[in-house]
């Protein structure tokens, strides 16, 4: 890690103790709180590459949580913040053997008439860890970043069973390693509209109109920045007291920052289906997409994504608790999606390519009181690429935490 990062590593504890001592002299019952994780985890695979290197991760993340009202509880502030200490027995030649990461965030709610409300919220990662940003499957796992999620948006009730909703977002991630972060940093602005209209109290209707725009680096002169619009409509339907379900879909067309390349339009597509038992101890989840979205794999600037979920979560008692996942996902390249134009005479545009990953978790939790509890995570993942600029892979992992509240 950077020397520089150091006097926000120092300062980061001091806060950290510092909360910590108020909590604790507040209490339970005060507004903020102190907890702590310990976790180990140990893979086949630590980078997530062909060959694979087995290695063991020890965890130490103290967090601390805070939550303020006012105005009867028409203004609500939130706020947390994670550092987490993590030390490696293999690390690779460019990673180091400990580090400090963290994890901020803020929530500011506030009820500006009956009708009206705003939410504006920040979220802030110091990580290597890829499933801060999609689950796990697609990042490099020896590098370094920081990301910065950045939301506001505000509601309106227009009439009984009809509301507006503006939400604006911004995304922006760095990365530590200079020869990543010259191709690799991004940026983006979207925003969004909706309306919803309930039809029947189990029944309703929703529009979507939005716009993205992603900015990347290139010290190469590859121009990978699009800007897409899109607009749909979604249905939601409540199946009797047990089964929910939503449908959405629309069209989204895409705009290259490269000339040479136009743009794209597709249709996209996106449904969940949520059954909950009695009491929710039993959770099914199932949710499938289908869109033109940002890419995962350098230097193409997007992908034709086909996603799809299973979750499944068990409670039979209040001590128990036991989870099953499985996801797959397709990524589509074509070679109009990559950049034409570029500055670097070793630039070699790749063709068409697809990847497909499969990833699955199972996971058993015991709670020893409402505070303290210690949880198992089985987890693989498996990808299949014939991409020139990807690889395949699988990785087992296992990781073991005790979460303990004050």
């Amino acid at each position: 890690m950077r020397s520089a990062k150091r006097p926000f590593l120092a300062m980061a504890c001091c806060l950290t103790v510092a909360a910590a001592r108020e909590s604790l002299a507040i209490g339970q019952g005060g507004p903020v709180k102190l907890s702590i994780n310990v976790a180990g985890e140990y893979t086949d695979n630590r980078d997530s590459t062909e060959e694979g290197e087995d290695n063991f991760d020890f965890f130490l993340t103290p967090k601390i949580k805070a939550q303020f009202r006012a105005v009867q509880d028409r203004t609500v502030l939130s706020l947390f913040y994670a550092p987490s200490y993590r030390r490696r027995t293999d690390p690779s030649d460019i990673q180091n053997e400990t580090e400090f990461q963290h994890d901020l965030g803020i929530e500011f709610k506030h009820k500006l008439q009956e009708r009206w409300s705003l939410r504006a919220t920040e979220r802030f990662n110091l990580t290597d860890d890829p499933v801060v940003v999609d689950q796990g499957l697609t990042l490099r796992r020896d590098c370094s970043f920081t990301l910065n999620r950045a939301e506001l948006e505000t509601a309106y009730r227009i009439a009984s069973g009809m509301d507006l909703s503006l939400l604006g977002q911004h995304w922006l991630k760095r990365y530590e390693e200079a020869a990543v972060a010259q191709e690799s940093d991004e940026e983006s602005f979207n925003g969004r509209l909706r309306i919803w209209q309930a039809i029947l109290r189990d029944f309703g209707v929703l529009l979507d109109v939005t716009v993205e725009k992603w900015d990347y680096d290139s010290a190469r002169g590859l121009d990978r920045d699009f800007t897409a619009w899109a607009g749909g409509i979604g249905l939601e339907k409540l199946i009797g007291a047990a089964l929910k379900g939503s449908l959405q879909t629309g069209w989204k067309t895409l705009e290259y920052g490269d000339s040479e390349l136009g743009g794209a339009s597709a249709p996209y597509l996106q449904g969940r289906l949520r059954f909950s038992a009695p009491s929710e101890q039993i959770v099914f989840t199932v949710d499938g997409s289908y869109m033109l979205r940002d890419s995962d794999i350098y230097p193409y600037a997007s992908q034709e994504y086909t996603g799809l979920g299973l979750n499944v979560e068990w409670r039979p008692v209040s001590r128990w608790e036991f989870g099953v996942g499985y996801a797959y996902r397709r990524g589509e390249y074509d070679v109009d999606m990559a950049p034409v134009e570029h500055t670097d005479p070793a630039y070699v545009r790749p063709g068409n390519g697809s990847e497909d990953v499969y990833s699955g978790n199972g996971s058993v939790a015991f709670n020893f009181d409402e505070q303290t509890s210690i949880r198992l995570v089985q987890s693989y993942e498996d990808r299949d690429t014939d991409l020139v600029a990807a690889w395949p892979y699988t990785r087992n992992a296992t990781r073991m935490t005790f979460s303990k509240q004050f």
